[in-house]
Parts: C-alpha cells; structure tokens; sequence
C-alpha cells in the first residue's frame, strides 16, 4: 500500500499497526524525519518517482489528499501514473470536496469559462503559515464526485463513492479496469 502525501504518518502508523505493509510517501523531508521518528517502517521522501518500478494494491489519498495534484491536467498525469503503479486490481482511494456546495456562489462557475483564463473553481492555490512562518503558495486541486468520474473514467479506472460527508465532502474509490 502506497500512503501517497503521508505528512506525519497518521495512516501508515495505523495500517502498519493493523499488519499491512505500507510504503509512507511525502515531498517534505521534515514531515518524512517526523514519519520515521513516529515507527513508521518505510517513510520516504519525494514524489511518485522515488516508488517508480514498485508496485501496490492500493494507493492512498486521504485528508483531501488528491488535491496533491494541483490541477485537472495534474489530476490525468496523476491518473496516468497511479495506473502504472498499481498491480491487476488496485485501487485508489481518495477524498475531495465540491466546492461549490461551500460556497455557493462558486456554483454559476462549475464550467470553466472559455479561454486561457478560464480555469477550474476547484484549483485553489494555499499558502500555509505558523506563528511568523510562511510557506510558499502551491497549487491544490478540489474535485467535485462528478468531474472526478469523468476523468477516473477517461484513465480505465472504475468510479464508486465510498461515502458522503458534509458540505460535499466524499470519499471515492477508483478501481483500475
């Protein structure tokens, strides 16, 4: 099992725990130290190509964690490479939200205007802070269930939601066809 953006290593500490093999990915070297300082057995540091060659059963994206890949381009690169990752019958398991169940006013925008300007209301850029510390604005992706199976279905993969939460908050599975 792949922990794809593990942070400090919430998931894979409670899958291993449970007797699962869990590879615990993260571009933040300070968030991969946190990892390995908590037990977890394979923490390691980088983007996809650091487990270029593995193969898993399941990919995990939890904690909004598809937003990983910026954008709706990033999101069929992502797809691209989550296929070559994953063993005959894998899975990727992820969560997103529509946003414009939180904020209605995004809901004339759900098609992207025409046009280079035109962009997604789901692709976000945040900036983290703490106390004086700011980090640098990165792109975050919020994917709406429904654009999220159009794009699921583009790449093979089955769609299926797993759960619904609040405010259009859900949980979805993509199975490799």
């Amino acid at each position: 099992m792949l922990d794809l953006g593990a942070g400090g290593g919430r998931h894979a500490l409670e899958l291993q725990g449970r007797g699962l093999t869990v590879t615990a990915l993260d571009v933040s070297p300070e968030a991969v130290e946190v990892m390995r300082r908590r037990g977890v057995l394979d923490a390691r540091c980088g983007g996809l190509e650091a487990v270029a060659g593995r193969r898993f059963d399941t990919i995990l994206l939890l904690m909004h964690g598809i937003g990983l890949v910026g954008s709706l381009e990033g999101l069929d690169h992502f797809l691209e490479a989550a296929s070559a990752l994953l063993g005959g019958g894998g899975q990727v398991l992820c969560d997103s939200a529509d946003l414009a169940a939180v904020m209605p006013a995004l809901a004339e925008h759900r098609v992207p205007p025409p046009g280079p300007a035109g962009r997604y209301y789901g692709e976000v850029e945040f900036r983290l802070s703490y106390g004086g510390t700011r980090g640098e604005p990165y792109p975050w992706l919020f994917v709406d269930a429904q654009r999220l199976q159009r794009h699921a279905k583009a790449a093979a993969f089955e769609f299926e939601i797993g759960a619904w939460g609040a405010r259009g908050a859900y949980l979805a599975r993509l199975s490799k066809r």
